[in-house]
């Protein structure tokens, strides 16, 4: 019971401290202040990252260090040295869990889906200046995203497993779509703002798409060479369809975003099947199927004549 008080307790705090940081920086950009925009989106990034540092800390930390230390140095008569040494090994034995490789890699996991929402939500608040309705939608959407993903992640910490369990990974799949759409909607739009060609963004694509992968290996330990190469293939297909969407896709880059959404999930997806041995002509049919569903109603609704900037012409350019 106690636990679940401090879950709720501590996610109203991320979710009252995310609130009040996107209403922020949209007051911020809305009075084009782009400096003042980046010095408080980058203080807020680092505070909320510092919350999942404080929960990896309370839930891995060594305890009884001071005792320990005491004990193994009790007998040294001269005070001075026998405090020194007590209170170093104290501290080398509190901060054991921050160095450990296994434990190290298990903080940075979990750093990817938070940092993936702030800073494209950051990125569509910035570009979409003065456009209220559209930045206060992304404000509320990754609010609740943060707000699910630090529930999560505590829960993760406190269960210690290896293996995240079913219930979790679950509502860390919805938050890695959301993640996904975002960042592909946001790295289409700054791309195309800037009229930088589609190599840039087939890269982005290519990184997140494989980092989002990888983090779902890690968190099953299907971390192995047969499994990598396979999520650096699906990375590629990911990347060679971003290159394509970017070049000929029209001014609304939301819809290129749900697009490319549409296309990963319908790669890992399948994948995941596979890994989990229940990969069926039957289930395939049925991904593939809702993709080619959603993927039309994407392309009903966008005019792909439209473009983003007249002076930036994607399609005649080569791989």
């Amino acid at each position: 019971m106690q636990s679940k008080i401090e879950k709720i307790i501590f996610t109203a705090l991320t979710a009252l401290v995310s609130t009040l940081g996107y209403q922020a920086l949209i007051y911020i950009i809305n009075l084009n202040q782009t400096s003042i925009f980046v010095q408080v989106a980058l203080a807020l990034y680092v505070y909320l990252m510092l919350k999942i540092l404080l929960l990896y800390d309370l839930h891995f930390k060594s305890r009884g260090s001071l005792a320990r230390a005491r004990l193994k140095h009790g007998g040294i008569t001269r005070v001075m040295e026998r405090n020194f040494k007590i209170y170093f090994s104290t501290l080398l034995n509190r901060t054991s869990h921050l160095w450990q490789r296994r434990n190290f890699g298990l903080y940075f996991n979990y750093l990817l889906l938070p940092t993936l929402i702030f800073w494209s939500t950051t990125i569509i608040i910035y570009l979409n200046f003065g456009f209220f309705k559209f930045q206060q939608f992304f404000a509320f959407f990754s609010t609740l995203g943060a707000a699910l993903l630090y529930w999560n992640i505590k829960e993760i910490f406190s269960r210690k497993k290896e293996i995240v369990d079913s219930d979790i990974f679950v509502m860390l799949t919805v938050c890695k779509i959301y993640a996904a759409a975002v960042t592909f909607g946001a790295a289409m739009a700054i791309l195309r703002n800037f009229c930088l060609p589609p190599q840039y963004f087939s890269l982005i694509v290519f990184c997140v798409s494989f980092s989002l992968i990888f983090q779902a290996l890690f968190q099953h330990r299907l971390t192995t060479v047969k499994n990598l190469t396979a999520a650096f293939f699906i990375s590629l297909a990911q990347a060679l369809t971003a290159f394509f969407v970017y070049a000929n896709w029209g001014f609304n880059f939301y819809t290129a975003a749900a697009f490319l959404t549409v296309t990963y999930n319908l790669l890992w997806g399948s994948f995941h099947y596979y890994l989990d041995r229940a990969l069926s002509l039957k289930a395939f049919v049925e991904i593939l199927f809702i993709s080619l569903i959603v993927g039309a109603m994407l392309f009903g609704v966008t005019n792909f004549k439209a473009r983003l900037l007249d002076g930036c012409d994607y399609r005649n350019l080569s791989i």
